[in-house]
């Protein structure tokens, strides 16, 4: 079964079920520490799509994203819903006409995905390369700079 997370305020479109982000959006603003909140989403091979969740926290406070992971799953009851990513940034971009700029939190969010399956990625290969990750706009730019001499040693048995 798929979820889809419904876009610009609304329960529209999708398969399976619709995740509301005016849901989760609400619940992170009770948080007391939370002073604005916006819900994007990302692909996911399994559910179809998974929510992200930007907060602004008040001036002169600081909060884990843990924290406000753990409110939500205090107050939002379907699993569906609980964003897989908190980011705690310093404000939430928005368009000329004042409104939540999700297309850019959304590609905010891939850029940052992709960065962290590369880190990842390049932890694992760093046995056999170097290699830097920079964000380049308008996205990420890896680099290798050398293979790293290897020896590889097979053994075999002997009848």
């Amino acid at each position: 079964m798929g979820y889809e997370l419904a876009m610009a305020n609304s329960t529209s479109g999708g398969y399976g079920n619709r995740i509301d982000q005016d849901l989760i959006e609400s619940a992170a603003k009770r948080h007391p520490l939370v002073a604005t909140a916006a819900v994007t989403s990302l692909p996911d091979p399994f559910s179809g799509e998974m929510p992200v969740l930007y907060v602004v926290i008040e001036s002169g406070w600081t909060c884990l994203p843990e924290e406000i992971a753990w409110h939500l799953s205090a107050i939002i009851n379907d699993p569906s819903a609980l964003p897989r990513f908190v980011f705690v940034v310093d404000e939430i971009p928005t368009t000329a006409a004042g409104t939540i700029d999700r297309d850019l939190l959304r590609h905010d969010a891939n850029v940052r995905a992709a960065r962290s399956a590369l880190m990842a990625l390049a932890a694992f290969a760093n046995s056999w390369m170097e290699v830097e990750i920079h964000d380049v706009p308008p996205g990420i730019k890896v680099t290798v700079l050398s293979a790293k001499a290897t020896q590889t040693h097979l053994r075999t048995r002997s009848p």
